[in-house]
C-alpha cells in the first residue's frame, strides 16, 4: 500500500476568468488507504484535494517555473466523467493551469511517502488529464521520478514520446505498468515543453494526475 510523500484555443485566447499564478506548492495531508486503489490529484479536484478520501499521505502540485495562469472555468468536457459519483472518487471540475510554451515554464505533481499507500510489488500506471481548452502544444514532455530514503531523485520513465496536447484530450497514459518497490519513497511527475520539437506561442496545459495501483 502507498503512504504518499510529501489549444485547443486559437492563437488569440478567449475571454477567461484567470488568476496570475505565483510559484505555488499545495500540500494536502489525508488519512489511510487500501492496498489497491486509485488516487487523482491536481488543480481541478475539489478543495485542492485528492478524489480519494482514504489517501494517507501528502499530494503536492503547482508551477515550479515561468508564468502560469489558473483557468477556473470548467474544462470543455465538463467534470471528469469518472469522478461524478460520491464514493471514493469525488468530483473534479476541470480547472487547470496553463502557460505560453517556453523553456522556463515547468509544472510538477508530487506524491510523498508513497510506500505507506502502495504495497511493494504492486503494478501501477500513471495518467495525465489533458485539457480540451488552453492546451495546444505539440510536444509536452512528461517525466516520472522517484526519490529514495536518502532524498536522492532518480528518473524512472517517460511516455516514450512527447504528448501532442493539441490533438489529445482527457486521460492520457504517461506511464505504462511499472512495479512499485519499497525504495520508492516519493514520486514526482514533471511537465515542460520540449521546445526543440515544438512551435512558439502555443498554450501548455496542466490538469490532474491519476495513479492506479
Amino acid at each position: 500500500m502507498i503512504r504518499p510523500m510529501r489549444s485547443r484555443l486559437s492563437s488569440a485566447p478567449r475571454t477567461l476568468t484567470i488568476m496570475l499564478a505565483t510559484i505555488v506548492t499545495l500540500a494536502v495531508p489525508i488519512a489511510k488507504a487500501r492496498a489497491s486503489d486509485t488516487v487523482v490529484w491536481g488543480p481541478g479536484c475539489a478543495n485542492n484535494n485528492t478524489t480519494n478520501p482514504n489517501f494517507p499521505g501528502e499530494l503536492d502540485y503547482g508551477p515550479t517555473g515561468g508564468t502560469w495562469w489558473h483557468y477556473t472555468g470548467l474544462d470543455a468536457n465538463g467534470k471528469n466523467p469518472d469522478f461524478s459519483g460520491s464514493g471514493r472518487l469525488g468530483a473534479c471540475d476541470g480547472s487547470i493551469y496553463y502557460a505560453w510554451n517556453g523553456t522556463a515554464e515547468n509544472y510538477q505533481w508530487v506524491i510523498r511517502d508513497a510506500f505507506g499507500f502502495i504495497a511493494p510489488g504492486s503494478r501501477c500506471t500513471i495518467d495525465a488529464y489533458i485539457p480540451t481548452s488552453n492546451a495546444g502544444v505539440y510536444a509536452a514532455r512528461y517525466d516520472v521520478w522517484w526519490q529514495d530514503i536518502n532524498n536522492s531523485w532518480h528518473w524512472l520513465a517517460w511516455p516514450g514520446h512527447d504528448i501532442d496536447q493539441e490533438h489529445s484530450s482527457g486521460w492520457t497514459s504517461i506511464m505504462s505498468a511499472f512495479t512499485f518497490t519499497s525504495s520508492m519513497v516519493n514520486f514526482r511527475i514533471t511537465l515542460h515543453d520540449d521546445t526543440a520539437n515544438d512551435v512558439s506561442w502555443r498554450y501548455m496545459g496542466a490538469g490532474d494526475m491519476r495513479l492506479n495501483c
